[in-house]
C-alpha cells in the first residue's frame, strides 16, 4: 500500500488490517486506511474489489473476520448497524431503499433519531413536547427536501419518483439522521448529469460543515469535484491512496482496472 501524504492528526475512523470472507473466499483482506474529520475520501476499484463489502463492515451490517475498526478512538469492530447509526455513522445504498407508499416528507422525517412519538408511553404523557418535536422535524425535513431540489414532490409517494430523485431523497434521509460519518455507495449511479452535479455540490457543502464522507464511485469526473483524495482497492486490498492524478500515474492501478497482471514492484518504489 502506498499513501501519498502523512496521517491526518484528526482521524475520525481508522481501519486496521480488516478482512472478511464469504466461505473460503476473501472479499477484503489486510485493508488499512484512515478517514480524516471533515474530508471527502473516494473509494474506487474494479468490480469485485471489495468496496461494497467494506462499506457493509463499516456500517455494522457485516462483522470483520480479522482486524479492527476504530471510530473516534473506540473499538467498534463488534458493533452492529443500530449501534453504528447511534454513533453518527449513516450510509446510503447502491440500490435505493425507500418507503415507496409514504410521501417524500414522511420518508425524510422517519430517519430522525430519538423521536418521542415512537414511544407510546412518552407520547401519552408528553404530548405537547412530542407535537413540538414533530413540528421541528417537519420543518427540518422540508428544508432538506427543498435544498435537494425536491420541493415540488414533497407530498408525493416516494415510489413515484424517478431514479435520480430517489437518490436525492435517500441523501435527504441520511442527512436527517445528523451524521458524523456518511458512507455513500454509488450516489450518482443511473442519474442524469444535472442531478449528478447537484449531488456533487451538496456533498461538498455537507463536508464544509465538518461531516466526514466516504464515497464509492466509478464516475471519475464526479470524484474530481468532491474528493480530497481517493483510496484504490483491488482484490480486497488497498493498492494506493492520493489524488486522482496521483493514482492514475501508477501502472499497478491501471493494471487492476484493465485486468492485467500486477507489477511485482510495489507502487511508489
Amino acid at each position: 500500500m502506498t499513501i501519498s501524504s502523512g496521517e491526518d492528526p484528526k482521524t475520525l475512523l481508522e481501519i486496521r488490517d480488516v478482512g472478511f470472507h464469504y466461505g473460503g473466499v476473501w472479499a477484503v483482506r489486510n485493508c488499512s486506511f484512515n478517514l480524516a474529520e471533515g474530508k471527502v475520501t473516494g473509494l474506487i476499484g474494479p468490480n469485485g474489489a471489495g468496496k461494497s463489502t467494506l462499506m457493509e463492515i463499516l456500517s455494522g451490517f457485516l462483522r470483520a473476520a480479522e482486524g479492527g475498526i476504530f471510530y473516534q478512538g473506540e473499538d467498534v469492530t463488534r458493533v452492529g448497524p443500530v449501534g453504528m447509526a447511534s454513533r453518527g455513522v449513516v450510509r446510503t445504498f447502491q440500490d435505493t431503499r425507500l418507503f415507496a407508499r409514504l410521501p417524500v416528507i414522511e420518508n425524510v422525517m422517519i430517519a430522525a433519531g430519538d423521536q418521542r412519538g415512537e414511544s407510546a408511553f412518552r407520547s401519552m404523557f408528553w404530548r405537547r413536547s412530542w407535537r413540538e418535536q414533530e413540528l421541528g422535524l417537519r420543518t427540518q425535513a422540508t428544508e432538506l427536501i427543498e435544498w435537494l431540489g425536491l420541493s415540488s414532490h414533497i407530498y408525493e409517494q416516494a415510489g413515484t419518483l424517478s431514479g435520480g430523485q430517489r437518490r436525492l431523497l435517500e441523501i435527504a434521509r441520511a442527512l436527517m439522521a445528523r451524521p458524523k460519518l456518511l458512507l455513500f455507495d454509488e450516489p450518482t449511479a443511473g442519474v442524469f448529469p444535472e442531478i449528478s452535479q447537484l449531488i456533487a455540490t451538496r456533498i461538498c457543502e455537507v463536508a464544509e460543515q465538518g461531516v466526514t464522507i466516504l464515497v464509492v464511485a466509478h464516475n471519475m469526473g464526479f470524484l474530481e469535484k468532491v474528493a480530497d483524495d481517493v483510496v484504490v482497492m483491488a482484490e480486497g486490498k488497498v493498492l494506493a491512496r492520493g489524488s486522482l492524478d496521483y493514482v492514475r500515474a501508477h501502472e499497478e492501478v491501471v493494471a487492476a482496472y484493465l485486468g492485467m497482471p500486477r507489477m511485482s514492484k510495489p507502487v511508489g518504489e
